[in-house]
């Protein structure tokens, strides 16, 4: 991973969808949100901010399957998205609360 964000993309898209959503195909989904929320950042690309936020909207759904396994990570999404809009505030505190929603779970 090493912070290669376009590597990390380009490998996620490679992978076929399924009907039924495996553990590791959410794992992938989240990075891929993470490395998107970064090159939107580095890049001001919109392409890239369309897939953070598609990412972030897709765990917050899960969150309520799954709170265990999805809160702190749509959160963390969420306090990345905040940080890339300038947002320091909302971002520092969302990036807490994933931190402590991690420690909970």
């Amino acid at each position: 991973w090493s912070r290669d964000y376009v590597e990390v993309v380009k490998l996620s898209e490679k992978l076929p969808p399924s009907q039924m959503k495996r553990a590791m195909e959410y794992i992938l989904f989240f990075y891929q949100g993470i490395a998107a929320i970064c090159l939107a950042r580095q890049t001001h690309d919109p392409k890239w901010r369309i897939m953070g936020e598609e990412a972030a909207t897709w765990l917050s759904q899960l969150k309520s399957v799954s709170s265990w396994n999805f809160e702190n990570k749509s959160i963390l999404l969420q306090a990345e998205l905040h940080y890339a809009d300038g947002d320091l505030e909302l971002a520092d505190s969302a990036y807490k609360a994933s931190i402590k929603s991690a420690h909970k779970h």
